[in-house]
């Protein structure tokens, strides 16, 4: 079973979010862990990958920087790029990074920045 919280817990998750929450749902049994299945992050989003394209995410393909999804944070004078980071997938359009690979184990965590910043979803496959 798929556990997830949303985040704060005063709003309603948006539809967008339940769309990967149920790609979680549909790959569960090939990607849940427990005691004597371990995965590595990046097979369980070798998994999930076709579903999240499907949602118009952009998904990192391997470890070199050009197969690599860069979020950019904060931006300085001139629109420069000061501070990123590096997620598994990211969709432009609803401000959506996740699962995280620092997130990899016992559970996934997805981040929305629109409409209030600090939304996030929690699922634990």
């Amino acid at each position: 079973m798929t556990s997830w919280q949303y985040y704060p817990r005063a709003s309603q998750c948006p539809p967008h979010l339940v769309d990967v929450i149920d790609v979680f749902k549909k790959h569960a049994v090939r990607i849940s862990s427990g005691r004597k299945r371990k995965h590595h992050s990046n097979a369980v989003l070798s998994v999930l990958a076709s579903d999240l394209k499907q949602l118009d995410y952009r998904v990192e393909t391997g470890k070199r920087r050009k197969d690599k999804v860069n979020v950019p944070v904060l931006f300085g004078r001139n629109g420069e790029v000061q501070k990123s980071f590096d997620a598994d997938a990211y969709n432009r359009n609803e401000s959506t990074a996740g699962p995280s690979s620092r997130s990899a184990g016992s559970s996934s965590a997805l981040t929305h920045s629109a409409p209030q910043p600090g939304q996030s979803v929690i699922p634990s496959p």
